[in-house]
């Protein structure tokens, strides 16, 4: 039983492992926010299933855990090769300890195969150091919500902040007004923010911004989410867009997938 991390959507983001599995899966239980072209790469007679959740979707979150865990444990015992295929890395704001845990529970053997998180493909979209030697010397990877839903407290983000270190808010833009609060009072001000949308999905968005100007870029922008937010002191960047097409005219099309 393999928990395998899709990465951030870009298909060519997939680990080589990540497509081996998936090529070899007899039973692929697969996220939202998975690309179709990495469902392509499954056999003919591979049995897909969707076991994904929105947010506002209607779906009970604890109820359609449940089942995948059911599911899972069915396919196994069937005696067939099963890949759950979650958005991102397994571990990083989903529910891969929990699948871990029903595994263990139930005497199934399981692996964890790692995936590129978003915060790690916007890092790299923006070609922005995380940290950087003799600056920032941390990151803080956080969520917008709590798992009831709600939006947690900034003070300890704007802490990281003061010493120099990086911030990193996955569906960061319900967080956005409270960080900038909270950042004002505390004497922080102009610093470099970075907002990236649907990041290495169709319709990318790449916003550079500072503390002082970001509302007013969003006003002009039409964001779809999810999105992340990116703030710190010694954030630097390129226009990434002018990047981008820079180096896809100079690397051809390596792709391993078909």
């Amino acid at each position: 039983m393999s928990l395998v991390g899709a990465g951030p959507g870009d298909p060519e983001l997939l680990t080589v492992k990540a497509l081996k599995l998936v090529q070899q899966a007899d039973v692929l239980l697969y996220d939202a926010l998975i690309d179709e072209r990495i469902l392509e790469e499954t056999r003919p007679d591979c049995v897909k299933i969707y076991a994904g959740k929105k947010c506002s979707d209607g779906q009970n979150p604890q109820a359609r855990q449940d089942e995948i865990h059911r599911q899972m444990a069915f396919y196994f015992r069937e005696g067939k090769q099963v890949v759950r295929l979650k958005a991102g890395d397994p571990m990083i704001f989903g529910r891969g300890m929990e699948e871990v845990r029903f595994l263990e529970s139930e005497t199934i053997p399981w692996e964890v195969v790692p995936g590129i998180s978003a915060g790690i493909a916007a890092s790299s979209a923006f070609a922005l150091p995380l940290t950087e030697r003799n600056k920032s010397r941390m990151v803080l990877f956080t969520s917008g919500y709590t798992s009831a839903g709600e939006t947690p407290g900034c003070d300890p983000l704007v802490s990281v902040i003061k010493e120099g270190g990086t911030v990193v808010v996955y569906m960061g833009l319900t967080k956005l007004h409270c960080l900038l609060e909270v950042m004002e009072k505390a004497g922080i001000g102009n610093i470099p923010l970075m907002i990236a949308d649907r990041v290495s999905q169709e319709g990318e968005q790449l916003i550079s911004a500072t503390t002082n100007t970001v509302l007013e870029r969003l006003e002009r922008e039409q964001v779809q989410g999810p999105s992340l937010v990116m703030v710190g002191k010694y954030l630097e960047t390129f226009e990434p867009k002018e990047l981008l097409e820079s180096l896809h005219q100079q690397i051809p099309n390596t792709s391993l997938l078909t």
